[in-house]
């Protein structure tokens, strides 16, 4: 079976939309919703970039807050949706778009060592 441009266009735009609506999902968990004004936005970005126990507490609050589960309870949620939704959703979109952008031809990597020519 061969798939045709324009169905590579189409599922390139239903796995596009579907990284998209990920977001949306991430901001109607309940354990977004129940963490509240405990933790911004960013907080999946800022524990990500982490790199010293203040940029932890920074993102979970100080050890025995009420935030901290809450914080710990909402990135957890976001994480798995995270890992089986938003990235198999955009791996999708970027090999869709590869192949409706090469015409849905396979070409091999031109990684070929090139020939040097000598400099006599």
């Amino acid at each position: 079976m061969t798939v045709t441009t324009r169905q590579w266009a189409i599922l390139t735009t239903l796995a596009g939309i579907a990284a998209l609506a990920t977001f949306a999902i991430f901001q109607n968990l309940p354990e977004v919703k129940a963490a509240g004004t405990c933790t911004e936005n960013e907080a999946i970005l800022l524990f990500e970039l982490a790199r010293t126990q203040a940029d932890l507490d920074a993102v979970f609050g100080p050890v025995g807050s009420e935030c901290r589960p809450k914080v710990i309870a909402a990135l957890d949620a976001v994480n798995t949706i995270d890992v089986w939704v938003f990235i198999p959703a955009y791996t999708s979109f970027a090999a869709f778009a590869a192949m409706f952008l090469s015409g849905g031809a396979l070409r091999p990597l031109s990684w070929a060592p090139s020939r040097q020519r000598s400099l006599r």
